[in-house]
């Protein structure tokens, strides 16, 4: 196996960079070299990497900023030590590179784009296999339906068929009503809990809409890009 393989494999383990240069006994830089070239070959993601340095260090970085005001990276990396006496400077160094808005809310936008099309698919896929020809008509409830005709009726440039307009909540509501069929065709984890499977994809949709609408100042915490990675994986999303 490719050291860079044997890299991300160790980040799947939850090991940080500078754990991860421990266990390889290579340098911090070889390290970050292979996981930013798996990044650029889509097998992980930059999250990927902020989100394994310890949960610690990051609120350590965070609180000492709140309380004080900008610090150096030197300052930060001081008061995290504080905090977490076997915090690794490098950790903390990736950690202020990789903070950025770009980089997390960058990935949830994307998380959450394959996750409805995901569902999107899935649905017309199913239903067609269970209704035939005829599955707009017989699968999807007529509020939705006219729903969806009213916004291809008003869009100036309308896409194929008025199928493309269902949100995310419409989406639910479809799953809601024809769950005797999709329970029957889902991964074991959501068919096993339609309440929790519904009741995530109306949170998916609230997160949605505070990456999309970042004007409203309601801006998503790392408790919500958890939770959209565990969604992902929940639905097993390809």
């Amino acid at each position: 196996m490719a050291r860079k393989h044997d890299a991300v494999n160790l980040l799947k383990r939850g090991l940080s960079p500078a754990l991860i240069a421990k266990n390889m006994q290579i340098r911090i830089g070889s390290v970050m070299g292979y996981l930013y070239n798996q990044v650029g070959e889509g097998t992980i993601r930059r999250s990927d990497i902020l989100f394994a340095i310890d949960s610690e260090i990051r609120a350590a970085v965070e609180a000492a900023e709140r309380e004080s005001g900008e610090f150096s990276a030197w300052e930060l990396t001081a008061a995290a030590m504080r905090v977490k006496p076997d915090v690794h400077p490098e950790d903390v160094r990736i950690y202020l590179e990789l903070r950025k808005p770009d980089v997390y809310l960058g990935d949830m936008y994307w998380m959450i784009c394959l996750i409805e099309k995901y569902l999107h698919d899935f649905i017309k896929q199913e239903l067609t296999k269970g209704y035939g020809a005829d599955w707009w008509r017989l699968g999807i409830p007529p509020r939705i339906r006219a729903d969806c005709a009213e916004q291809r009726e008003l869009d100036a440039e309308p896409a194929p068929e008025a199928y493309c307009y269902t949100t995310l909540i419409h989406l639910k509501d479809i799953f809601d009503a024809r769950w005797a069929l999709f329970s029957k065709l889902l991964p074991k984890g959501p068919a096993s809990d339609k309440k929790r499977f519904l009741s995530d994809l109306t949170r998916l949709n609230h997160v949605r809409n505070r990456v999309m609408h970042p004007s409203k100042g309601a801006r998503p915490d790392e408790g919500d890009f958890r939770f959209v990675r565990e969604v992902m994986y929940f639905i097993d999303a390809p």
